[in-house]
């Protein structure tokens, strides 16, 4: 499959546009220092559950 050297230049960019939100959501936003470790929706909110729940104990 060929891609235009423009196209893939567009793409990288955006990619990286999408890398860097996501690692400010991780750092910045979340105000901790500790980073989410989970892969996916469901596992990123068991851990900020039991995070929760340890914080309430």
């Amino acid at each position: 499959m060929a891609c235009p050297a423009r196209e893939l230049v567009t793409l990288y960019h955006e990619r990286w546009a999408l890398e860097l939100s996501y690692d400010e959501l991780k750092t910045d936003l979340l105000d901790r220092r500790e980073s989410i470790r989970g892969k996916t929706p469901i596992t990123v909110r068991r851990s900020s559950m039991s995070e929760s729940a340890e914080c309430d104990s």
